[in-house]
């Protein structure tokens, strides 16, 4: 599968965004593994540190994301 939008994904936060979102990218990607959306990624030019810095810097604190410490840091919902 290729989706060749994915090229214009430059900065590790529009990375982390495409990982986190994929089906906002094309919705024949929902439910895609990470292995899949990275080899996406790799094909479509995005260099591996790019990737990197995204997976480890961004995308656990992106909202609905769970990062290595357990639950999503995103902030509580106002009641």
């Amino acid at each position: 599968m290729h989706v060749p939008s994915t090229g214009r994904l430059k900065r590790p936060p529009q990375v982390a965004c495409f990982l986190a979102a994929p089906e906002e990218v094309d919705p024949d990607l929902k439910g895609e593994s990470r292995a899949v959306l990275v080899a996406q990624l790799k094909a479509d030019g995005v260099p591996d540190e790019t990737i990197q810095s995204a997976v480890v810097n961004v995308l656990p604190f992106l909202p609905g994301q769970e990062s290595k410490w357990g639950e999503s840091l995103e902030r509580p919902k106002k009641r």
